[in-house]
């Protein structure tokens, strides 16, 4: 079947032959249990049965021996005429026991469902299948099977109905963070580089989605955790990047050199940062243990989405603005660009305060670092 990767069946009785010895016959022939076992296992060494040696119902001698069994009668026949050598000669199994076939009693494992017996049939997706895919074929044949009188072939575990579960609920998360990033986007940047912005997020995301086929990352939990997470991050470069082309507009220049701008001033620092953030999530993605292994992709899908992001930012938003930006306007003598009350607080207060501000960063670093230690 097209998807599965393995089908394991589980809850089956076994069938085996039992050979019920007469004590009576046995021991007027002079044949032991021990010599009886011994005939069957010399029997044949090319397939394997399962044997069940019982004596009058008093003892029970069981033992596994080598066996070819070519079918039902054929088995319990090949039993029952294998030669025994006793004081007297040889003598037939047949002779001094009674061959049978039947179910394995009592059973190695029973499955009840809803208490009734059942046989539990698990079928595994192969690596890199598409478990939607799965889940309609095996409905599919679930469908046109034809089963035995009496037998009801049941669903217990949907697995898809997971996936589908997971991948709704990054659909509704992404349309709402992305909502929410361009309805900022529009109001303080403006339609034209709100637009720009938003094209930013679908080409991040198909070389997203491309990178994570070639590495044979699917969707999942994880990968889809990974991507919401990211979903915030992937705007800020692009706003970054549109942002100084804006300004430098507004400064009178032209469109090119508002681009070249964005690229010369912005992409190297951008680039540092992004990197730094990627670096936040190695740990994950080295560690060698059931934790990374399990969620490895946080660091692998989050570091590709922040890079492409950075990828996109200088060089596609910038081409972007050239086309779809407004026109330049007229120089302004007195322009400021931090023109917020605020942000010029703030700034002319970290600048004139840089020793402290510095020195108190790295006191809340340490401490920090302390605190983790102490978890």
């Amino acid at each position: 079947m097209h998807g599965a990767g393995k089908v394991q069946v589980s809850g089956e009785i076994p069938q085996q032959i039992t050979v019920e010895v007469d004590p009576q016959q046995s021991a007027a022939r002079g044949i032991t249990l021990d010599q009886l076992a011994r005939a069957l296992r010399n029997q044949s060494a090319l397939a394997s049965g399962v044997w069940r040696l019982a004596s009058g119902g008093s003892v029970d001698f069981a033992t596994t021996v080598p066996l070819r069994v070519s079918g039902a009668l054929d088995g319990v026949r090949a039993v029952a005429e294998t030669p025994v050598a006793g004081p007297s000669g040889l003598v037939r199994v047949g002779d001094i026991a009674q061959v049978s076939r039947g179910y394995a009693s009592p059973a190695p494992a029973l499955i009840r469902y809803n208490g009734k017996p059942a046989v539990v049939i698990a079928v595994a997706m192969a690596e890199g299948a598409d478990g939607m895919t799965l889940d309609k074929t095996l409905r599919t044949a679930a469908a046109t099977l034809t089963l035995p009188a009496g037998m009801v072939l049941t669903q217990v575990e949907d697995q898809s109905s997971v996936i589908r579960e997971a991948v709704n609920t990054f659909l509704i998360k992404f349309v709402v963070a992305l909502s929410v990033v361009l309805l900022v986007a529009f109001v303080s940047l403006g339609w034209r580089a709100g637009i720009i912005v938003a094209c930013s997020v679908p080409l991040t995301l198909a070389g997203v989605s491309l990178l994570m086929g070639m590495a044979h990352i699917g969707l999942d939990r994880i990968s889809l955790g990974a991507l919401i997470l990211s979903l915030g991050l992937l705007v800020d470069d692009a706003i970054i990047s549109i942002e100084a082309m804006v300004v430098q507009l507004e400064h009178g220049r032209s469109r090119e050199d508002a681009a070249s701008f964005a690229w010369s001033h912005t992409a190297f620092p951008m680039l540092t940062g992004t990197v730094l953030t990627v670096i936040s999530f190695l740990p994950v993605g080295l560690a060698h243990s059931t934790t990374g292994e399990y969620a490895g992709e946080i660091f692998w899908v989050s570091g590709a989405a922040l890079l492409l992001s950075w990828g996109v930012a200088v060089v596609f938003i910038p081409f972007l603005g050239v086309h779809l930006l407004p026109p330049p306007k007229p120089v302004r003598t007195a322009y400021e660009p931090f023109s917020t009350i605020l942000l010029r607080l703030v700034l002319g207060t970290s600048l004139r305060y840089k020793a402290v501000v510095a020195g108190g960063t790295c006191v809340l670093l340490v401490v920090a670092c302390v605190r983790l230690r102490t978890y």
